[in-house]
């Protein structure tokens, strides 16, 4: 009875974890292992104020199989299983108002310790994490580094400051990410706010910012605008910054002058 009640305490835990913020009525992945003392044939049947939407090996009023001491069970057929599987439906009102809140990246380290105090073995709480993990790690709660930084900004755009310092903005953004920056730096311009940049995407300090700060092990090396900057070869190879795409493309085409948007490129061929 000990290691039955461990495996539905298994699944009420990982239900009570997923469910962060949406009570989702259903019991997902419960599972029974069976310990005997010595090979003992179990009928096993649940007591479950639910519908059962999936069971394997197939339950049927039940299940009836042959159980082993390390919790291999074997059906009239011979088939070996490693535990009784089930799935199901129903309308329990699961209190959600207290719990553990647990950063994605430390759901496996969480389940590991908290599955071992409740008495689950090696074997039965590494079952559990392979299961739950890419659900739970990823869920609607845990926020993508994307965005993260937005909710951030979010918050500094609140304060409705004149000066605002931002840091990497960029980092971990797809191009919708940064044309969305691109609108928010294009208003905060309107509302003559002053925005300071901290980046190493060259691209969006050349198409974003009229003055651009170079600096290098804490020193300033140069301020200037983008043309100046991204003409200056000794500067970038001493700030071991890159051209922007524009740039290197007007190098590789032996351009007299080097262009550093593509409006400018576009230039020298109207």
């Amino acid at each position: 009875m000990k290691r039955l009640f461990a495996g539905t305490l298994t699944a009420m835990l990982a239900l009570s974890l997923t469910a962060c913020g949406q009570q989702e009525q259903g019991d997902a992945k419960p599972v029974i292992y069976l310990y005997p003392e010595q090979e003992t044939t179990v009928s096993v049947s649940l007591d479950y104020a639910g519908t059962l939407t999936a069971t394997y090996p197939a339950y049927e009023n039940g299940w009836t199989v042959t159980a082993e001491p390390d919790s291999t069970l074997y059906d009239e057929n011979g088939d070996e299983y490693s535990y009784l599987f089930w799935e199901g439906e129903n309308n329990t009102d699961y209190d959600f108002s207290t719990g553990f809140c647990v950063a994605g990246a430390d759901t496996a380290d969480f389940l590991r310790e908290k599955l071992a105090e409740i008495g689950l073995t090696p074997r039965e709480y590494n079952e559990f994490i392979v299961y739950w993990l890419p659900k739970m790690q990823e869920n609607p709660y845990n926020l993508p580094l994307s965005i993260r930084k937005f909710v951030s900004i979010a918050s500094v755009l609140a304060m409705d400051d004149k000066i605002l310092i931002l840091d990497e903005p960029t980092a971990g953004q797809d191009l919708i990410g940064i044309k969305r920056l691109e609108n928010i730096l294009t208003e905060l311009k309107k509302e003559n706010k002053t925005v300071v940049t901290i980046t190493h995407d060259m691209e969006f300090a050349v198409n974003n910012f009229k003055k651009i700060f170079v600096m290098s092990h804490k020193n300033l090396l140069r301020v200037g605008n983008a043309k100046e900057i991204f003409s200056d070869d000794e500067l970038l190879k001493e700030s071991m910054l890159k051209k922007t795409y524009i740039g290197d493309l007007c190098d590789k085409l032996n351009l007299n002058e080097t262009a550093v948007t593509i409006e400018e490129f576009l230039k020298y061929f109207v």
